[in-house]
């Protein structure tokens, strides 16, 4: 149900999650990962995001797990990168590779350096959570990091999506395999009408550094 949720939210153009400009905290806590030349990020649940853009900028290789493959094929042609090419379920141009498929098939086991994860835990609905937590880590090196971008507000008011994600659930979910660091808090009142019509006072969100020992 979820998966054909988020693929058809992309046909139908319901994708306001989508940013038009690269996420400011990517770009300032970007540094942190103290990242190589050609070491690897994985963005997982990517959409077409143009942080990607970004982060292909660095000199990484980037990998992005998408389900709709609408979203993937509209990241290359929006960003005039027409000479990708396809193999099976994989669209490559240069340093970027979006794999189309369920990131939980994804299983390049300790084959990433990083994570960024702007818009994916808050995606998912808490019984899924866990599972994600448990293959996020799964996923990277020993001493790999995750950027970890959430917001917290009142659930009660609005089921989601984007979920909350407390930070309480989030040491839960990486605490025992890794060391977690909030960098930074930012609560104001919602913006979105979407939170403002259902009641939402106060939307927070959250950047966490994690690296898993």
């Amino acid at each position: 149900m979820e998966h054909e949720f988020w693929k058809q939210a992309w046909e139908d153009g319901r994708t306001g999650f989508h940013r038009s400009e690269y996420h400011p905290e990517l770009i300032k806590y970007f540094p942190l990962f103290e990242a190589k030349s050609e070491e690897s990020i994985l963005v997982p649940l990517c959409g077409k995001t143009l942080d990607m853009i970004w982060l292909s900028h660095q000199n990484l290789y980037v990998h992005g797990v998408e389900l709709s493959e609408k979203a993937v094929r509209e990241y290359f042609l929006e960003n005039n990168l027409d000479d990708y090419k396809v193999e099976e379920n994989c669209y490559t141009h240069q340093n970027t590779t979006l794999e189309v498929g369920d990131f939980f098939k994804h299983n390049n086991v300790n084959g990433h350096d990083y994570i960024y994860d702007r818009a994916a835990i808050v995606a998912l609905p808490k019984a899924t959570r866990k599972e994600y937590a448990h293959h996020c880590l799964k996923l990277l090196k020993p001493g790999g990091r995750i950027l970890l971008i959430t917001f917290e507000y009142d659930q009660t008011k609005l089921s989601g999506p984007p979920f909350s994600v407390t930070e309480a659930e989030v040491n839960e979910l990486y605490g025992k395999e890794a060391s977690i660091e909030l960098l930074e808090k930012k609560s104001d009142k919602p913006k979105n009408p979407k939170f403002k019509d259902a009641g939402v006072e106060f939307f927070t969100q959250k950047v966490y550094m994690i690296e898993k020992n």
